[in-house]
C-alpha cells in the first residue's frame, strides 16, 4: 500500500466509499460513472482501489471479487455491496444505515 488506508478510514469524520475494482472487469468499468456521479453531486469521497493492489486488505473485509463497495462512516464499516449497484440502491442502503 502506498498509504495507510486503515489510519485514514479510522480518522476521517464523515462518510467514505471504497470502490474495489479490476481493470478487465466489465462490471467494474460500468461502476465508474456511478462513482463520478457520487463524488460530483453528493460530495462524498470515493477511494478507487485496484483489487490487485489491495487484495489482502479486501480479504480482511470479506471481499474476493469486483466490483465491490464498502461504506465507512466515522471510522467504522457500515455495509458492503458486491456487484453492480445503482445510485438509488446505494442511497437507499445509506438511508437505511442512518447516514
Amino acid at each position: 500500500m502506498h498509504w495507510d488506508l486503515e489510519v485514514f478510514l479510522h480518522s476521517y469524520a464523515g462518510l467514505v466509499l471504497i470502490n474495489l475494482w479490476e481493470q478487465d472487469c466489465q462490471a467494474s468499468r460500468s461502476m465508474e460513472q456511478l462513482m463520478c456521479d457520487i463524488e460530483g453531486s453528493e460530495r462524498i469521497p470515493v477511494l478507487r482501489l485496484p483489487l490487485s493492489d489491495y487484495r489482502d486488505w479486501a480479504k480482511t473485509h470479506g471481499i474476493y471479487g469486483t466490483p465491490a463497495l464498502i461504506a465507512y462512516y466515522q471510522g467504522r464499516p457500515l455495509f458492503r455491496l458486491i456487484g453492480r449497484v445503482t445510485f438509488a440502491e446505494l442511497f437507499q442502503r445509506l438511508h437505511d444505515s442512518g447516514v
